[in-house]
């Protein structure tokens, strides 16, 4: 199936995706030590909080999205699911029918994966930040060894200090921010996309109904996820403030791949309702 003929609008909104997100990396360039304030503010009310061996803001949801990124990924394409085996046993409709709609679902999940998870390793290995608890500064209470701790640096400023244990300095940006941010914004522009879909091809409001429902609890549980687990890196002394937004911020500048892959889609659709409708006529 071949994605072409991209029209106006979609440039538009791919422009204004990318240019949003870009401007969120050149904000927190430029501004890096005014917002280096806010950094350091966060990751000392961190860090008063690591007087015992564990973190008490280390629980609950915060915890999951902490430890286990990947499960709450894989809830989000469980998520997916919902619409559309509603769409094939609510509304019957044929595979046929739903291919393009379901090629659409892979094909723009699988570049839109790639090339966020290409640009994070690449700023991460290229800027070197140093983790909180691994700066002098900010490391939790109950780690007394400082012989290997590093100096602090502000976002997007590489680290080129020295390095006596060898850390891996990768705080810049989160990848668990990224992660999280990118597989529930996709999954929730999906779900948009779907109800837009459903909305031009069926008459029926229940169904209408059902989808704006569905996106309106993608939006809540995307929001609360994003923000646990923004919350939940600064706690831990993963992540700095800086860290986390950069990386939210890289999961909405690549969700222009979805609407780049979108008119092929609707055009196949329509000329499958129409060959059904002159079939099932005959």
């Amino acid at each position: 199936m071949k994605y072409i003929g991209i029209n106006k609008d979609q440039i538009v909104v791919s422009v204004s995706l990318v240019c949003f997100g870009i401007t969120i990396q050149i904000l927190l360039s430029v501004f890096s030590s005014k917002l280096s304030e806010l950094d350091v503010t966060l990751a000392r009310w961190a860090k008063s909080h690591s007087a015992t061996s564990s973190f008490p803001f280390d629980t609950g949801l915060i915890h999951f999205l902490n430890h286990l990124p990947y499960v709450a990924c894989i809830i989000s394409g469980c998520l997916l699911l919902i619409p559309v085996l509603f769409n094939s046993l609510v509304l019957k409709f044929k595979f046929k029918q739903l291919k393009s709609l379901y090629m659409y679902y892979f094909w723009s999940l699988l570049a839109y994966m790639c090339l966020v998870y290409s640009i994070l390793l690449i700023i991460k290995f290229s800027v070197n930040r140093p983790r909180p608890f691994q700066t002098l500064e900010f490391h939790p209470d109950f780690d007394t060894d400082l012989s290997c701790k590093l100096e602090y640096m502000s976002i997007y400023r590489p680290y080129k200090g020295p390095n006596p244990c060898s850390y891996r300095l990768s705080s810049c940006p989160s990848g668990h921010s990224l992660t999280i941010s990118a597989f529930y914004l996709s999954v929730t522009y999906l779900s948009f996309y779907n109800y837009k879909f459903c909305k031009r091809n069926s008459t029926k409001r229940v169904i209408h109904w059902f989808h704006l429902i569905f996106c309106t609890f993608m939006v809540t549980i995307t929001g609360v996820f994003i923000g646990a687990v923004m919350i939940g890196r600064i706690s831990v002394l993963k992540h700095f403030f800086t860290d986390v937004v950069a990386g939210t911020g890289l999961s909405v500048l690549m969700l222009f791949v979805f609407v780049l892959f979108e008119h092929k889609t609707e055009d196949n659709w329509s000329r499958l309702v129409v060959e059904e409708q002159i079939y099932t006529s005959q």
